[in-house]
């Protein structure tokens, strides 16, 4: 977990209306039902469709890869929360390989800033690791470094975010300065609000791409400096005074 790094953050702070989409909507959260899916093609041409259907209209859900494993694990009738990219082609809408996850409470409440994302593979979901599985682990993760930090009052939290060097530029987001404390102020604010970590102990800031831990020559060094490091150090105040002292 520690050296698993989101590949991208996604906007999830609303819920669209299937009725409402455009071929210029982007990227969009659904609620909805599942309500048949089935396999076309042959060979390598061997896709999943499936009928998602809101209180608005109905979308369809394509699949090109993980079919064996989607089709165990997709039920009919299931009430999903999906995310994904809206794709048209000859006046029809559908939603190629969309993120699905079955709705509970914790998906249902739209979130207040921007989601990060796990890589997946099909051999990692077959093995119960899927992004939704390792959420979970770095929740515990986090109530566990929470612990420590109620336990020494007398540390301040440093919270660093870090980048690799692929340029960004969103809406909300104007390069990688801007990317890099998103990463900080997300923790800080779960440490806060989750963990009831004093906020006053809690220093947020980010970095860019500007402290990497190792060259950006490759995929899997990117991700190793896509990363948010949490520091726990002496109170400076306290720390000055104690140099004070000795002199």
């Amino acid at each position: 977990l520690l050296f698993a790094y989101p590949s991208r953050y996604i906007d999830k702070t609303q819920f669209h209306r299937i009725a409402d989409l455009t071929e210029d909507s982007g990227s969009v959260q659904l609620k909805g039902v599942l309500r048949r899916f089935s396999t076309e093609g042959e060979g390598r041409k061997t896709r999943l469709t499936g009928q998602f259907r809101d209180e608005s209209g109905a979308i369809s859900l394509v699949w090109f890869t993980g079919i064996s494993w989607l089709q165990k694990q997709l039920v009919i009738g299931q009430e999903y929360v999906i995310y994904g990219r809206v794709n048209a082609f000859k006046d029809a809408y559908s939603i190629p390989h969309p993120e699905m996850e079955v709705v509970s409470p914790e998906n249902t409440q739209t979130a207040t800033a921007f989601a990060p994302v796990y890589p997946s593979t099909e051999k990692l979901n077959a093995h119960g690791l899927d992004a939704k599985s390792r959420r979970r682990l770095i929740k515990l993760l986090l109530e566990k470094i929470a612990k420590v930090i109620n336990d020494y009052k007398t540390f301040d939290v440093l919270i660093e975010g870090n980048t690799d060097n692929v340029p960004i530029a969103t809406k909300c987001l104007t390069d990688n300065w801007d990317l890099s404390v998103m990463r900080a102020t997300s923790i800080a604010r779960v440490l806060q609000k989750n963990y009831g970590v004093d906020p006053s102990r809690i220093i947020a800031g980010g970095r860019s791409e500007f402290n990497p831990k190792v060259s950006n020559d490759t995929k899997a060094n990117k991700s190793a400096n896509r990363r948010t490091e949490i520091i726990i150090m002496p109170k400076l105040d306290e720390f000055f005074k104690l140099l004070e002292i000795k002199q």
